[in-house]
């Protein structure tokens, strides 16, 4: 007895160890935390704020990796759509050969990495359809938390940054577009749950009215047809009956509630409204199920569509009969649906023109992330400010080029299938929560890609993050109740070699850069805190210490995230700083400093050469460096990434005008005569771009493309040394309002260039006229006089 005791223990000892029980609950706990988080952080739209999530992401895909390996399954992609997805990021990938802005592509391309491999652990971790509804309540309740802050903060119950203008909602996410579109998709997937989510929904579709988009609206209606015609059975019925309940009560709500908001009154007890709606409506609904038992079927589905339309009329004619500003309000943006001259229709009419005009000249793999906020200035034909396309197809296209934008429609239509054939198989097999769940995920996936073609929600990466759950979850729903749900044993697409590979590559592509890159910003806070603190009134110690402090956070932070531009465009400014301060005592580490901060602003040029406030502050740099050259050609950069911009020729000029008058002082013909020569030349740049303009769109944002009469005087002053007098004759009299002949007294105001034009005068041939400034002149300062004496001496 005492061996085959032993004989037992001796085999129990030798079976493998199995996994904590606890491990594949807690990775699916810190999965729903990664898909739940992320609207609340301004919808990790900021870069900044992606840093901690790719870490977060790298753990919890190394959580699942254990457990696979462990399980022998060494898979990494199963279906077309997997492959599609996959695709989707190498082409990103791909974008950073020749981006145009090389740290902001790649930034854009961990962000990319990260939705891809989000994905993939949603189709790994949910393999039943308590799992699936699991993941599609968490997205739920981040929507119902997105939608009940937004009412906090417009009844002043809450002061989340942002969330309330004063007139719309917008929420955590700060823009009330993709905050519109982002609960109206939460929506369709509270729809689908309806039993257990009445409430939420009315809240969120009071967020969605207060939001005022159109484009959100328009998709809801959309996707509520599109819900309720793949609904099967009685689902429909109780879909129907819901959505007409749930928007009854929002939109009576909605009639009270939206003044008292505007008005900043006491709002919040209007939501009783909708509470009380809600109710009622359950009531009813729960006496319709209990008459259907005892009255035939087909007379309680009649009844009860009829109730859900009857509702839905009463409950739009109480909303728009409300308050007339709420129907005026309403009604005037339902009327621009139809009116295709509307702006919100041109402009992204235009949006997509430039677009496809910088696809043609970055075809294949794009310009890399941030393409379109980089280049879309030097396509424009009128001057307009957007850092987004507005339409995320074309975005891809500028960003991925056609690689990038193929593998994205790919998606799409790999999508439509999966979910064809997951719906199919469970209405086969007669599960009708598969079917509704299936259908409820692919119907919010369509309504997002239809408002993404029209707005910029993908670029929010808690909006893209959701889409790329509900493509995980419809890319894991064809599995269920297969074989090929659990891979154990079965062969890897690719080797398992390979697959562990390229796992370990993302796992730890998302750890470093992720968390250098957030200590890189931490010492970025920390310089800026120092910069400002040297601006203070301290005494020379306290502020050579600050300034020590900015130079070291910065020079660290650069080490530690060598992608962000904006840390070199900074520590460039900290050693301009350190630079005029040596150069004043003549110290002999003056050139040294002089080099670093030229080679700094070299690597913050191209890292991010087109972007205005980077280029506004290299150009404040080189001055501050009292460098002439460089600092033209920083303004001449300007120029170029923004041909319309009138305040970029502005500040050309007036440093092609200190130029001049630098080489002057020294007696440098040369250098006088070429610049003067370039500065000529503006009011032809000028011109020549406006060639380019449509002056029938009257869209123009910004001070209009022609010169001030102050910077015309430099132009006229070039003109005369050029000896081009009859054309400095025109330009002076433009710019100076003044006739020698009507007016008695020279205006007490930039006399220099009044003696210039009485230059221009004499030289022309006017000497009657000049010498009657002169005479003025001499009348009023002395030096002005001279000044004319000897250019009409020469």
């Amino acid at each position: 007895m005492a061996k085959k005791k032993k004989t037992k223990t001796s085999s129990q000892t030798a079976q493998p160890k199995t996994l904590p029980p606890w491990l594949s609950l807690a990775t699916f706990i810190a999965l729903g935390i990664l898909i739940f988080y992320p609207p609340f952080f301004r919808g990790l739209f900021f870069k900044e704020d992606m840093f901690v999530f790719h870490v977060f992401t790298a753990i919890v895909f190394t959580l699942i990796w254990v457990q696979k390996i462990y399980k022998k399954d060494y898979s990494l992609l199963r279906n077309p759509l997997d492959w599609a997805v996959l695709a989707y990021m190498i082409a990103y990938l791909l974008s950073l050969i020749g981006a145009v802005h090389p740290g902001e592509a790649f930034y854009g391309f961990l962000r990319v990495l990260n939705l891809f491999m989000i994905y993939w652990m949603v189709t790994q971790v949910v393999r039943n359809y308590e799992a699936f509804e699991t993941i599609v309540k968490i997205l739920i309740a981040a929507g119902t938390g997105v939608a009940v802050i937004g009412i906090l903060a417009a009844t002043g119950y809450s002061d989340y940054s942002s969330a309330f203008d004063g007139g719309v909602i917008s929420s955590t996410l700060q823009y009330p577009n993709a905050t519109a579109a982002y609960l109206a998709v939460i929506s369709f997937l509270a729809i689908s749950l309806i039993v257990i989510e009445k409430r939420i929904l009315t809240k969120i579709i009071l967020v969605i009215l207060c939001t005022l988009s159109k484009g959100a609206w328009l998709i809801f209606i959309f996707g509520a047809i599109l819900l309720l015609i793949g609904m099967p059975g009685l689902s429909r019925i109780t879909s129907l009956y819901a959505l007409g309940v749930a928007f009854v009560a929002a939109g009576i709500t909605y009639t009270k509630f939206h003044p008292a908001m505007i008005a900043q009154e006491l709002a919040l007890p209007y939501l009783l409204i909708g509470f009380l709606i809600v109710v009622i409506g359950q009531l009813i609904w729960e006496g319709l199920v209990l008459l259907s038992r005892r009255i035939n079927l087909k007379v309680m589905i009649i009844t009860s569509s009829l109730i859900a339309l009857i509702t839905l009329g009463i409950g739009s004619a109480f909303f728009l009969g409300g308050s007339s500003f709420e129907a005026s309000s309403i009604t005037n943006e339902l009327s621009r649906f139809t009116n295709l001259g509307d702006s919100s229709y041109t402009f992204r009419a235009d949006f997509i023109s430039w677009g496809i005009d910088i696809i043609k000249d970055y075809p294949i793999n794009g310009a890399g992330a941030d393409g379109w906020n980089a280049l879309y200035h030097q396509y424009q034909d009128y001057l307009y400010f957007t850092t987004e396309a507005h339409n995320h197809f074309i975005q891809v296209g500028v960003e991925a080029g056609l690689v990038g934008l193929t593998a994205f429609i790919a998606i799409w239509v790999f999508l439509a299938l999966i979910a064809y054939r997951a719906y199919n198989r469970e209405k086969k097999e007669a599960n009708i929560k598969g079917q509704v769940l299936i259908w409820g995920t692919f119907t919010a996936s369509v309504a997002l890609g239809l408002h993404a073609a029209m707005d910029f929600d993908l670029s929010f990466t808690s909006l893209a993050l959701l889409l790329w759950v509900l493509l995980g979850l419809i890319s894991a729903a064809i599995y269920f109740n297969t074989e090929e749900n659990d891979a154990k044993g079965t062969v890897p697409i690719a080797s398992p070699a390979l697959n562990i590979g390229i796992a370990l590559l993302c796992i730890l592509t998302l750890i470093f850069f992720g968390s250098s890159s957030y200590l890189g910003y931490l010492n970025a806070l920390e310089g800026g805190k120092a910069v400002l603190a040297m601006t203070s009134d301290k005494s020379p110690e306290d502020q050579n210490e600050k300034f020590q402090s900015a130079r070291e956070h910065y020079e660290k932070a650069i080490k530690l995230d060598p992608n962000n531009a904006e840390y070199f465009t900074d520590l460039a400014y900290v050693y301009a700083i350190q630079y005029t301060s040596l150069k004043k005592i003549d110290h002999e580490l003056t050139d040294i400093v002089y080099q670093e901060t030229i080679k700094v602003m070299e690597k913050a040029d191209k890292l991010k050469g087109h972007d205005i406030k980077i280029r506004s502050s290299l150009i404040n740099t080189a001055h501050m460096l009292g460098d002439f050259e460089l600092t033209l050609k920083q303004a001449e950069k300007a120029v170029q990434s923004n041909p319309n911009d009138i305040e970029a020729y502005d500040a050309l000029t007036l440093i092609l005008v200190s130029g001049l008058n630098l080489y002057q002082e020294i007696n440098d013909t040369e250098q006088v005569m070429i610049v003067a020569t370039k500065l000529a030349n503006i009011e032809g740049r000028i011109e020549k771009q406006k060639t380019k303009l449509n002056y029938e769109k009257n869209y123009w944002i910004g001070n209009p493309l022609e010169l001030s009469d102050n910077h015309l005087k430099g132009i006229a002053k070039a003109n005369y040394l050029l000896g081009d007098y009859n054309k400095s004759l025109v330009t002076y009299e433009e710019c100076l309002g003044y006739n020698p002949e009507v007016t008695e007294a020279v205006p007490n105001q930039d006399l220099e260039a009044f003696a210039w034009y009485g230059a221009s005068l004499y030289k022309t041939g006017n000497t009657y006229k000049a010498e009657k400034l002169a005479n003025q002149l001499k009348e009023i300062n002395e030096d002005s006089y001279n000044i004319y004496l000897e250019l009409v001496k020469d």
